[in-house]
């Protein structure tokens, strides 16, 4: 996939077993990468369907929440943001499995003058 026009793409990881997906173990996973020129890097932001503790910002669980995170300040997470290139995101859709998938992509509108 060419990437230069890309500034939205979302990955899904699906569950293996349904049922699962709050607290059971076995959790949605989606990672989101957007940018908002066209430079080469992409801003991630990550998500699950747990109900447990996950900074979207670091893609982790936290195991006393975010308050025991020094990026944490009551409200949001300050941490820098994750930044991959576009070699790296096309590694990344080259190595796939079988439970993630592209679920979601926008290109970037190209303005006539």
């Amino acid at each position: 996939m060419d990437l230069k026009n890309v500034q939205h793409l979302e990955i899904t990881r699906h569950p293996y077993e349904s049922g699962k997906e709050r607290n059971g173990g076995d959790y949605w996973f989606w990672y989101q990468y957007s940018r908002e020129n066209r430079g080469d890097k992409f801003e991630v932001r990550y998500g699950t369907s747990s109900e447990f503790t996950f900074c979207r910002v670091k893609g982790s669980f936290e195991k006393l929440g975010c308050s025991d995170c020094p990026d944490y300040d009551g409200k949001e997470c300050h941490a820098p943001p994750v930044l991959v290139s576009e070699e790296e995101l096309a590694e990344t859709l080259d190595n796939l499995d079988e439970q993630e998938e592209i679920t979601d992509a926008a290109l970037f509108s190209e303005v006539v003058v």
